[in-house]
């Protein structure tokens, strides 16, 4: 029987948990290995950049990225049973970027409308080598 992986992603600005962006959270059965990731801004692949594609989604969406921390996802990272990753995330600490929080209050914002502009493919494999792919646009995943 194969230990199947299943990892949604989700847009969330719960206060309470100081979060405000979009995650990704493993809920199967086992360690979901990532094989690739493709991320689309309007439909369109976004650049290639050192800190991720992510981070070039911001940077597409005319984002500010100085007011986000962004995941970097590289083939063979994991995300373990129950555990949560951030995708996109507004940052709580701008001491390092010079910037003040109210600064980063429009892009906030912003990210929570234009996110439907921003789409991407994940395929993760689990532990017995089952393959998967993880659409963001239409919150589905399919054995492969």
């Amino acid at each position: 029987m194969p230990v199947s992986v299943y990892s949604p992603a989700y847009f969330t600005n719960d206060g309470d948990e100081g979060k405000w962006g979009l995650y990704i959270y493993n809920s199967g059965m086992g360690t979901a290995y990532i094989k690739n990731l493709d991320v689309f801004v309007d439909k369109k692949p976004v650049p290639k950049h050192k800190d991720g594609s992510f981070h070039s989604a911001t940077q597409e969406l005319k984002l500010n990225p100085m007011c986000f921390l962004t995941g970097l996802y590289l083939p063979n990272n994991s995300i373990p049973v129950e555990q949560e990753g951030h995708l996109i995330t507004a940052k709580k600490n701008f001491e390092r970027t010079g910037l003040k929080y109210k600064q980063c209050a429009g892009d906030r914002l912003k990210l929570k409308i234009i996110k439907k502009r921003l789409d991407f493919k994940l395929k993760i494999e689990s532990i017995y080598g089952d393959e998967f792919i993880y659409q963001f646009s239409n919150n589905t995943q399919t054995k492969i």
